[in-house]
């Protein structure tokens, strides 16, 4: 455990991040199949777990290291630590070990960190128990299928030709790197190269407004939002429509997103540097999985024609993100 580091947090609608200090934690219990409902709430993917046989509600966000709770209804033990975001904040961390159940992932002894999700839930207007990061899937590939309002489950080992050929077809796949714990992906937006973190519970996408200047032509001002966190004063930021957006072969449209800085996450965390976050806009745009142990992700998009017809895909035409 180390608890010497500071944690960054970018939250609220946005983006939660936290730096890794989370304990290692005994292997899930594995299903070669599971389904896991969920509902969305403004952009949020909640679902129904347990922590120490308490049910409650929690948001899956994979920007996140492993299992947070609201401080409103848990205690633990207090640490120094700092949360660093977008509109920033200092508080004083907590962390606990606890049971956690969802679905059929069991883990015992999990470590969990203890934070305040006031605004969150106030934006929100729901009761939240915590979040779920990444690593609660480590040994899974979760498919995303906004359609169906389900993340579906596979044990990660399984072979590929199972996934691929008789639930989805043939998709396309993409490595994923690391900055600190975040998981990020490659894109090219008039040919410029950009590195952007997956982030599920980001309710809009982010990019670095310094480096979208060498794009000229291609980005267009839409209008100005609010960005919050979890302390501090909101902030005003433009929103922006970027085109000539590729993911390897995958054309975008457009994709829109709002221009924010990264100099201190950048700072803080190991790593490649990220130009920005996909957030849930990028998630729902295609149907597509995550191999949270072999860091791949895998997208369907109409042109992959050897997928089922008894499994259309969620987006038959792209569309901007």
């Amino acid at each position: 455990m180390i608890s010497s580091k500071n944690i960054s947090l970018i939250c609220f609608l946005v983006l939660w991040l936290v730096d890794t200090s989370l304990q290692a934690a005994p292997l899930p219990v594995r299903a070669a199949k599971t389904s896991i409902p969920f509902e969305l709430v403004q952009g949020k993917i909640v679902v129904k777990a347990t922590v120490n046989k308490r049910s409650g509600y929690f948001i899956v966000d994979t920007a996140f290291p492993g299992l947070a709770l609201n401080h409103q209804l848990f205690r633990g033990k207090t640490k120094q630590g700092q949360m660093n975001g977008i509109a920033t904040s200092t508080t004083t961390m907590t962390s606990k070990v606890v049971d956690f159940n969802l679905g059929e992932i069991d883990i015992s002894k999990a470590a969990a960190e203890i934070i305040d999700l006031d605004r969150v839930m106030a934006t929100l207007k729901i009761q939240l128990s915590g979040l779920i990061g990444w690593k609660i899937f480590k040994n899974h590939t979760v498919v995303f299928d906004f359609e169906a309002k389900e993340l579906v489950l596979y044990d990660a080992e399984i072979s590929r030709e199972l996934l691929y050929v008789e639930s989805y077809g043939q998709p396309h796949r993409f490595g994923l790197s690391s900055k600190g714990h975040l998981l990020c992906l490659p894109f090219t937006i008039k040919g410029v190269s950009f590195q952007f973190a997956l982030d599920s519970a980001a309710g809009t996408n982010m990019i670095n407004g310094r480096k979208i200047n060498k794009l000229g032509d291609v980005v267009d001002y839409v209008d100005r939002r609010r960005l919050g966190g979890i302390g501090g004063e909101d902030r005003i930021v433009d929103r922006v429509k970027l085109h000539q957006v590729n993911l390897g072969e995958i054309a975008y449209p457009a994709m829109y997103t709002v221009l924010c800085e990264f100099r201190q996450i950048n700072l803080e965390l190991p790593g490649k540097s990220i130009d920005g976050i996909l957030g849930f806009p990028f998630f729902q745009a295609h149907l597509m999985a995550i191999n949270f142990k072999t860091r791949e992700l895998w997208v369907w998009t109409p042109e992959k024609k050897d997928w089922p017809s008894s499994k259309p895909l969620l987006t038959q035409k792209n569309k901007p993100f």
